[in-house]
């Protein structure tokens, strides 16, 4: 890793590119990783990797809970960071980013509870 990749900005249009065994990116908390040639070997197989290529894949990739180790090898595939201007990031799907997953129950309880007070002030 050297500090002219930490420096690269890549944008999405890019990234989306790179989804096949002959380049495959993915992108990890803003940092576009090329992992083509780790593919092979990534324990949890290619498959895995192939099948987040050319997506953000920051959820999935902290769901696994990977090791010390395998965060310290991630930095030998970093090649830039995504690009935020002027760009835009694959859209969300279901709750798969990670605000949907406390903004959708945070609103379903609130409108319960306030189902519940009315409830019971209409009971007086």
């Amino acid at each position: 890793m050297s500090s002219e990749s930490e420096e690269r900005t890549i944008t999405w249009e890019e990234v989306k590119k790179h989804n096949s065994a002959e380049s495959l990116w993915v992108v990890i908390n803003g940092k576009v990783y090329d992992v083509t040639e780790f593919a092979k070997e990534h324990p949890g197989g290619d498959e895995i990797l192939l099948e987040h290529g050319g997506t953000d894949s920051t959820q999935d990739f902290e769901d696994v809970g990977h090791s010390t180790d395998a965060r310290e090898l991630q930095k030998r595939f970093l090649i830039g960071k995504i690009g935020i201007v002027n760009d835009t990031p694959p859209a969300c799907c279901g709750l798969t980013c990670s605000w949907q997953k406390w903004v959708y129950p945070a609103i379903i309880v609130g409108l319960i509870g306030i189902g519940i007070f009315v409830a019971y002030k209409l009971r007086k």
